[in-house]
């Protein structure tokens, strides 16, 4: 299934003292929402990784949604670049969060070169008309005979 990058469940990757010195950003006035840019970057690298794997491409799901199998590892990667865009924020970011970034790194080379099977999107309907190279399906359903 693919699903929708939530902010609160990075969000709720944060420890309580990380939220208090961070909140959603800590935005001043005029700047854009740098938490909300740093999701939409870690969606298109998720949507680019599981493309990069050909097979992936016609089983994408709809718009800015990524597949569950890496939604973990999106919201550790978002995770890891939202407290490193903060001058103060890499002194959050232990060996046990670097790993766990690395980690998620790995999975979506992983799915980039097909390691790693993603499900194809609940709407996506198969189509028995046609194969992947133009022809048709000969075969009359269970009867097992030929037309």
């Amino acid at each position: 299934m693919w699903t929708q990058f939530d902010p609160d469940d990075m969000l709720s990757a944060l420890s309580q003292p990380e939220r208090d010195l961070f909140g959603e950003g800590s935005l001043e006035e005029n700047q854009p929402d740098r938490l909300q840019r740093i999701l939409d970057w870690v969606v298109s690298l998720v949507r680019g990784k599981v493309a990069a794997w050909s097979q992936n491409r016609s089983r994408m799901g709809e718009g800015d949604t990524i597949p569950e199998e890496l939604y973990g590892d999106a919201v550790e990667i978002a995770r890891y670049k939202f407290l490193s865009s903060f001058p103060g924020g890499k002194a959050f970011l232990d060996d046990s969060r670097t790993a766990l970034y690395k980690d998620a790194v790995k999975h979506l080379d992983d799915a980039a070169a097909g390691k790693l099977v993603i499900e194809p999107p609940a709407s996506m309907v198969f189509d028995q008309n046609a194969s992947a190279f133009g022809s048709k399906d000969n075969c009359l359903g269970d009867l097992g005979f030929w037309r």
